[in-house]
């Protein structure tokens, strides 16, 4: 893969649980004056209610800084999803930081179908848990239809911030089941072999990711549990009560995540967009491979290539994507909001993978993105928003991937040749 066809996922970050302190904040804090906020708490006031004080005052700048100044023209809608993305933010990062530690690792899903963040995938469970790079870990996992799984030991500089790079990486062709589909990985400083994952000083947390190709979105379907968990190698005594300063801690690992997944990734710049993603509405970028070592890290999988752009359709308009599908193991497109949050895969029709789209012969596609259905059966529906994301990801590809071809039409003038 050429330089120039290998970038970071950061840059669509850059580009691109409030119930868990309402009786804290109330209605108030998110759209009130700085000022009120930042009057100084008593002296020798607890740890942890500074803390909450800090997170606080991020939700405000969230508020006034990455939606209201974030954005050139914020409207109703950008306002509305985004307060809701910052719900999102507040309970996913009180599961991951809050109520769990690197002493105890524990796999917890990231996302769900009402918990949309890090661009969620309608065909893919994700799962995080913090580790400590000095210590010894055993996984067990059984495969349960997937057709890639793949685990990621990512460092970091402190629990909820960035990550900063990538210290390993595996995915189930590379460790080995048992007849069953059943296997067991070790990770820790000084492991080797096939099943292992090594780990560094700085290791922070493991992300897993479970890819399906089915005919319905993996991620709604009830029937399906991926099978993984993490455990300590040697004994560890069970978690102490809640203390003043560990409760700190922990708040500010939330903060950080709210900071590092909104204020701190700011919106497109085209200075530093990478090519995969397109910065002409209605365009795609040439598809390119994730590498951790560009651009200072980010939680983006190793064997995926991407390829994004967003779309601007006015009510009458519909855009035609064409293009080759690669050899790869799994493919699929999606539409999201600015937030890289999936629209609603629950009721409507928002994505296709590779199994749901109908291909021709030569493996070429026709997808149309319309606020209505055509008629056509690889339709992405818009919910009658006149903007919003595309992304593909094509995982473990091979040979050259060809550029995706858009063009706006007519809603009027669509037929089945397009």
């Amino acid at each position: 893969m050429s330089k120039e066809n290998t970038v970071s996922r950061r840059g669509l970050f850059k580009g691109a649980g409030l119930g868990l302190v309402a009786g804290i904040v109330g209605s108030r804090l998110l759209h009130s004056e700085k000022t009120c906020l930042n009057e100084a708490l008593p002296a020798g006031s607890p740890a942890s209610r500074e803390a909450m004080r800090e997170l606080i005052n991020v939700m405000n700048d969230y508020d006034q800084e990455y939606i209201e100044r974030g954005f050139s023209t914020p409207d109703e809608r950008d306002f509305a999803e985004g307060e809701r993305y910052l719900t999102h933010l507040i309970r996913v990062g009180a599961e991951l930081f809050l109520e769990r530690g690197d002493e105890h690792p524990e796999f917890v899903q990231i996302v769900t179908p009402t918990l949309k963040l890090m661009g969620d995938n309608p065909d893919s469970y994700y799962f995080h848990s913090q580790i400590r790079g000095d210590r010894n870990y055993r996984i067990r996992g059984q495969r349960r239809g997937e057709v890639y799984i793949s685990l990621t030991v990512h460092t970091g500089d402190e629990p909820g911030g960035w990550a900063t790079g990538v210290a390993t990486t595996l995915n189930d062709r590379q460790f080995n089941t048992d007849a069953e589909g059943n296997f067991e990985l070790m990770v820790g400083p000084t492991v080797s072999g096939a099943n292992s994952l090594k780990t560094t000083a700085d290791s922070i947390s493991i992300i897993t990711r479970h890819y399906y190709l089915n005919e319905n979105y993996a991620a709604s379907d009830p029937t399906i549990h991926p099978q993984m968990v993490i455990e300590n190698i040697h004994e560890v005594a069970p978690p102490a009560a809640p203390t003043d300063q560990s409760m700190a801690e922990r708040i500010r690992a939330l903060t950080r995540f709210v900071r590092a997944n909104s204020i701190d990734r700011p919106l497109m710049n085209p200075l530093d967009t990478p090519d995969w993603f397109s910065l002409i509405p209605n365009r795609l970028g040439q598809p390119a491979k994730w590498s951790p070592d560009h651009d200072a890290g980010g939680w983006g999988a190793i064997d995926n290539a991407y390829a994004a752009g967003r779309f601007e359709l006015a009510p009458d308009e519909a855009l035609v994507i064409e293009g080759i599908m690669p050899k790869c193991i799994f493919a699929n497109v999606m539409l999201w909001n600015r937030y890289l949050q999936t629209f609603d895969y629950r009721y409507r029709q928002v994505s296709l993978n590779r199994k749901q789209m109908q291909l021709e012969a030569d493996g070429s596609f026709r997808i149309v993105v319309a606020h209505q259905d055509p008629g056509i059966a690889n339709w992405l529906d818009t919910e009658q928003r006149d903007n919003g994301i595309i992304y593909w990801r094509f995982l473990m590809p091979s040979g050259e991937l060809a550029a995706i071809d858009s063009r706006v039409v007519r809603f009027s003038e669509l037929n089945n040749k397009g």
